[in-house]
């Protein structure tokens, strides 16, 4: 723990009304019995974690005056411990038996996904720390989908644009027509289908059971063919369509460990390429986006398989990994979704039948 921020002040207690100290409870009194029950009890008092540690004390009228040591320039992480002190010693110093916070209230933003998971998962270890030291409990802690510009049209919340939730199980034959058909009931139509799933495990040949194999191809390629079939009366009566297929940059170069993988996306392609053709007299197109190393959950997962197996740590498989890209980084997910956007869009409407990689320039062949 660092040096005490409140040096000089000592714990905050309840002294009635007639008390001229300026740092005291006159009328809270948590253990006064208030129909039965204490007010502490009655009131569940909570510091807010934003409000009182993370604002700089701007409006609309100007910019913050606040001046606080964790608002000055340094290490992200060091700035965050030093505040997490000083919120805990307030909360202790003025008896509050709960306080509440968002993710980013906690830890910075990192450079990647994996970083700021990271960041996070450093911060809520000392902060369980401090909860077990000063007896202070938490009252809810929940997620800051609102303070980034990426929220600027809702983070599935926002009243616009509309956004409609449907869980379907799409390797089943009846799912994707039941969402394709929920979601047209919901909206009368459908413009835009972008198929996407999570990648089949990683594996090797020989501890691949019979049963993956056709799991893999449930996952990766029928349930994208299922989507795409459902899909295309709705867009054929519109004269338009946008359907986007995200695989993998294995479609281009086989990725090691990866054989589910490498046998199903690869059908994606073909498939892709055939209804471009077929369906393009109708305004419909259809691309494919070959995603490479992007900072998401899944490479992680993917990386820490390669760790276990190769006896390395986490870190260095990803050293090791980004220095195999060109770029010298991994992509972040909103480059992927920019593409996405773009191919989706009015403005890519004589790109059809395309197989785009975004990858830093990891896969090195011509096509």
């Amino acid at each position: 723990m660092s040096e005490p921020f409140f040096e000089g002040i000592e714990s905050i207690h309840y002294e009635g009304t007639d008390s001229a100290n300026p740092l005291a409870f006159r009328h809270y009194d948590p253990d006064r019995i208030v129909l039965g029950v204490r007010m502490e009890d009655h009131l569940r008092p909570a510091v807010c974690y934003w409000h009182t540690f993370c604002w700089p004390g701007s409006d609309v009228f100007g910019e913050g005056t606040f001046e606080r040591p964790w608002f000055g320039a340094g290490d992200p992480m060091v700035l965050a411990e030093t505040k997490l002190d000083a919120a805990f010693e307030f909360f202790e110093k003025l008896g509050a038996p709960f306080f509440t916070f968002h993710d980013r209230d906690l830890a910075p933003e990192g450079a990647t996904l994996a970083e700021s998971r990271s960041n996070l998962a450093h911060m809520l270890e000392r902060t369980e720390a401090a909860m077990e030291r000063t007896g202070v409990r938490l009252l809810w802690g929940t997620a800051n989908l609102f303070g980034h510009p990426r929220y600027a049209a809702g983070a599935a919340t926002h009243p616009d644009p509309e956004v409609f939730a449907y869980a379907a199980d799409l390797s089943t034959e009846a799912g994707p027509k039941e969402f394709i058909g929920a979601t047209v009931k919901e909206f009368g139509s459908l413009d835009i289908l972008v198929c996407n799933s999570g990648g089949p495990p990683a594996t090797i040949l020989a501890n691949t059971s019979p049963d993956a194999w056709q799991e893999a191809l449930d996952m990766s390629l029928l349930s994208t063919i299922r989507l795409v079939q459902a899909a295309v009366p709705y867009m054929q009566r519109n004269r338009w369509g946008r359907i986007v297929c995200n695989t993998s940059i294995s479609v281009k170069s086989p990725l090691p460990g990866l054989i589910l993988s490498n046998m199903a996306r690869p059908g994606v392609v073909g498939f892709a390429k055939s209804v471009a053709t077929e369906f393009a007299t109708d305004g419909i197109t259809v691309n494919v986006v070959c995603p490479g190393y992007m900072a998401t959950g899944r490479v992680e997962e993917l990386a820490e398989a390669h760790a276990e197996k190769s006896g390395k740590s986490l870190e260095e498989v990803m050293v090791d990994l980004v220095a195999e890209i060109p770029a010298g980084r991994m992509g972040e997910p909103k480059e992927l979704g920019e593409l996405v956007a773009f191919l989706a869009s009015e403005r890519a409407s004589y790109i059809t039948g395309t197989t785009i990689q975004i990858d830093g320039g990891y896969v090195r062949s011509l096509l």
